[in-house]
Parts: structure tokens; C-alpha cells; sequence
């Protein structure tokens, strides 16, 4: 149950984060910030790379666990404007990019 949900939760958070910007969702939430986050910021509050791996771990592919290693949280996650995927750069994963787009 508690995977469940906590699946549930990260594919809301992401859905929001890929459906409009992060400036927006930060805002929502209440966090309000001057500038873009540096990575040490965002990961200050969201955890380590490594915890963030195992927040993504019900997703196939795991974009936190890469085979590029630690990847900077602007490469998939923009402040301003829609996020992407960056492992779309090379690969094909049209079920990853629809569930992150619906939240699952």
C-alpha cells in the first residue's frame, strides 16, 4: 500500500513538473525563489541524486539511474518552459514520456 501510494504521489509531482514549468509548480507549492535553482539547491530540498533514484525506481526506464551517471537536474527539468527528457535524445521511450505526461 505504502508503494502505492507513494508511486501515486511521484506520478502527480511529475506530471506537474513536465506539464507546465517548474517556476509554476514551485510556486503553487508555496516555495518561491528569485532565480533558477542550483543543482545543489534543488537537491538540498528533493534529496540526493541517489534517493531520487529510488523515487523513480517503479519507472521503466529509471531516468535517475542512467547509464550517463549523475545527469544535472536542467537537463530533463526546466525552470522556465516545459520539461523534457533528455534520454529521448537518443533513445525511443514513447511509455515513459506518456505516463510522466499523465502522471503514472
Amino acid at each position: 500500500m505504502k508503494k502505492t501510494a507513494a508511486v501515486l504521489i511521484l506520478g502527480l509531482f511529475c506530471a506537474a513538473a513536465f506539464a507546465s514549468d517548474l517556476a509554476a509548480v514551485h510556486q503553487k507549492a508555496g516555495v518561491r525563489l528569485k532565480a533558477e535553482p542550483t543543482e545543489q539547491q534543488c537537491l538540498s530540498c528533493h534529496g540526493s541524486y541517489e534517493s531520487l533514484g529510488e523515487k523513480t525506481a517503479a519507472l521503466s526506464p529509471n531516468p535517475h539511474r542512467s547509464h550517463m551517471g549523475r545527469v544535472q537536474c536542467n537537463a530533463c527539468h526546466a525552470w522556465k518552459g516545459r520539461s523534457r527528457l533528455m534520454c529521448q535524445d537518443c533513445h525511443n521511450f514513447p511509455e515513459l514520456e506518456a505516463a510522466l505526461r499523465r502522471g503514472r
